[in-house]
């Protein structure tokens, strides 16, 4: 848990758009999972109308005294990957949404061999929104399709342990 709320964080940061929320809800978690430092401590006691150098101040400080050295970039987005599949399987987005930035994040990883259903899930969505002439797929079965896959990720990603 300490490690995937790490690597989801580094995503953020790494694409520039960690915000104060997400400082405060890493702390908050690290500190359930009972991690301690006065630095984390601090972080977590914040106001959301902080500065948000001063997040990332605690936050780099938080990692050096908990000895959290920082994710590979393929690790954080597969994190963030998995956090979009429980989307889709607890039905809290629109899984065609939730592929599009599923999409997204495979791209950015360079396509890897065990996420390229993601890519023809994609192509499956313009084929539907766009009408493709050739083949159609039904929606219905197209999202429970989406679904499994999701499915299949999440029971792969616990199964390995390593993600």
């Amino acid at each position: 848990m300490i490690m995937r709320a790490t690597r989801a964080i580094f995503y953020k940061i790494h694409k520039g758009n960690a915000t104060a929320i997400d400082y405060l809800e890493w702390a908050y978690r690290m500190i359930e999972e009972d991690q301690e430092s006065n630095s984390l401590y601090m972080l977590a006691s914040m106001e959301e109308t902080e500065n948000i150098f001063k997040y990332q101040d605690y936050f780099n400080r938080s990692l050096g005294e908990l000895e959290i050295t920082i994710p590979d970039f393929e690790d954080c987005a597969r994190e963030i990957i998995r956090e979009l599949c429980l989307k889709i399987v607890n039905k809290t987005r629109d899984p065609f949404e939730v592929t599009r930035d599923i999409f997204k994040v495979t791209f950015e990883i360079d396509y890897p061999a065990d996420l390229s259903v993601w890519v023809n899930l994609d192509d499956g969505i313009d084929r539907i929104i766009y009408d493709d002439e050739y083949y159609k797929p039904d929606e219905k079965e197209f999202k429970e399709q989406i679904e499994l896959e999701a499915k299949n990720y999440l029971a792969a990603q616990d199964v390995e342990n390593i993600r």
